[in-house]
């Protein structure tokens, strides 16, 4: 017979038999809870949802933004800014070993507009201008992103009013530019293109106010 210490449950093997013949069924459940608990253990020391090292199946989908989700999603975030130092560091080597010198020159041979500009000039532009971003991993409504968009709106619309009665009429061009440009990336509110002539706002005199005389409202 086979004693298991811990719990006193006696095992029994006749003469003939052998331990692959013994039922096992019965430690089925019992192996699973401790593999759980295994698991969960190295999740909390880990500082990462059990889900996730269990491999488990959401009950929802992963952009449904069930609990599951937003926790796991969460801890991604964390690996995410832990690793931004990394993944900068092997940004500036991935950038020099692509961009080197003999791929400019090449560059310059089949792009005339790149022939007088030096190297380290247009490197330098380059990487000023690269940007990465990570996909955000639980999807955002659309009532979530037009209450975004509107936030957005309104507050160019009140740095607009502020700023506009202490410019010249050049530099209120450059302020409606600015303005159209946000409104025409709020894609879920402005659904056609606001495209205005920023030569002929700049050019506009506004009509001086007669002394006396009522303003125009």
């Amino acid at each position: 017979a086979i004693k298991a210490a811990q719990s006193g449950n006696v095992l029994s093997i006749g003469a003939d038999e052998t331990v692959e013949s013994l039922d096992l069924k019965n430690l089925k459940d019992a192996a699973e809870f401790a593999r759980n608990n295994i698991l969960k253990n190295i999740a909390t020391a880990a500082n990462m949802p059990a889900s996730l090292i269990n491999n488990e199946t959401l009950a929802e989908g992963f952009g449904e933004g069930s609990e599951d989700a937003k926790q796991i999603a969460r801890y991604i975030d964390r690996v995410r800014i832990e690793m931004r130092p990394l993944y900068s560091l092997f940004d500036d080597i991935v950038m020099h070993r692509a961009w080197s010198p003999e791929f400019y020159e090449s560059l310059q041979d089949k792009y005339p507009e790149y022939k007088a500009k030096p190297y380290e000039t247009a490197f330098y532009a380059w990487k000023n201008n690269f940007k990465a971003e990570w996909p955000n991993l639980l999807e955002v409504s659309d009532d979530k992103k037009v209450e975004v968009d509107a936030k957005i709106m309104e507050s160019a619309r009140a740095l607009f009013e502020v700023m506009v009665p202490k410019m010249d009429q050049e530099n209120v061009a450059r302020m409606a530019g600015w303005i159209s440009d946000v409104a025409n990336s709020r894609t879920m509110l402005v659904s056609s293109p606001l495209d205005l002539d920023l030569d002929a706002i700049a050019a506009f005199e506004p009509p001086q106010n007669v002394a006396g005389a009522e303003p125009n409202l």
